[in-house]
């Protein structure tokens, strides 16, 4: 596991499993998020956020947290060794987003843009989740339908997180034989429904 990319809708805990996965791997982070956004919440254009996206690739480690374009999802999804989509009900996502957003009332939030305040998160909390799950959710299942080759998680719960953390992160990556992982066969289980 040394080239990962991590996507799912707002809320769903992706910056905090990226943060874990390179903590305990020594993968460098990039947050998609810190890329595609300009100070003031301003978005950048797709052809600066595939610039900058397509300086991380060539690298022979990385983890990769969020969207940016649909082409440079597409060239993540194609480059990484290992695909993460954390997939929860749309409950749990509201309600990670409030969470986070009440904490962060209190200290500075270490995954905003540089020149982003956090307020427009409280705005755009609910409708963006909504919107993300309504536009983007499909889209971001078949990016990894369309690469069955890959390793590949779609965690759906805080306890599918903690096991892929217990199992691959306390023992330093993918177990040797990763058609026998049990979250890869669930996967699986969920892809054909």
């Amino acid at each position: 596991m040394g080239r990962v990319v991590v996507l799912g809708i707002a809320g769903g805990g992706k910056s905090t499993l990226c943060r874990r996965i390179s903590s305990a791997l020594g993968l460098p982070l990039h947050q998609m998020d810190k890329i595609g956004w300009l100070p003031g919440w301003r978005l950048a254009e797709n052809a600066q956020v595939n610039q900058e996206h397509d300086q991380i690739l060539p690298s022979a480690r990385w983890i990769i947290d969020g969207f940016g374009s649909r082409e440079s999802m597409e060239r993540r999804c194609d480059d990484a060794d290992t695909l993460i989509l954390i997939d929860q009900p749309a409950w749990r996502h509201y309600w990670w987003a409030y969470k986070r957003n009440i904490k962060l009332l209190f200290q500075d939030n270490p995954d905003l843009p540089k020149g982003c305040s956090k307020w427009r998160l409280w705005k755009s909390m609910f409708g963006g989740i909504r919107q993300q799950r309504r536009s983007e959710l499909s889209h971001l299942r078949k990016l990894l339908a369309d690469r069955p080759h890959k390793a590949q998680f779609v965690l759906r719960s805080p306890r599918e997180i903690e096991a892929f953390c217990r199992q691959h992160l306390s023992a330093g990556g993918l177990s040797a034989r990763p058609e026998e992982d049990p979250l890869r066969r669930r996967w699986r289980c969920h892809a054909r429904q």
